[in-house]
């Protein structure tokens, strides 16, 4: 087995790889200083705090996946 992304989820559902969120939230630009990483980490906190429930498993049926999140389900399209 060898996955074939590592993803998190955002507060709109977006799913996509740690360095999409970094480069959308200008995290490495707000890092460069010690107050910088303190707002980096809020932001992220932020961003992420409705992610997937640590012991769920995603559902996949006819090509779509579903993950129950803390505040709803995501759907996601993984048909090519």
């Amino acid at each position: 087995y060898q996955p074939l992304m590592q993803a998190k989820i955002n507060r709109e559902g977006v799913l996509a790889d740690e360095a999409a969120f970094r480069k959308l939230l200008g995290i490495n630009e707000l890092e460069k200083t010690a107050e910088g990483q303190k707002e980096a980490e809020l932001v992220m906190r932020k961003e992420f705090g409705n992610g997937p429930l640590v012991c769920t498993t995603p559902a996949i049926s006819d090509g779509f996946m579903y993950i129950r999140l803390k505040r709803g389900i995501a759907c996601y399209d993984l048909r090519k």
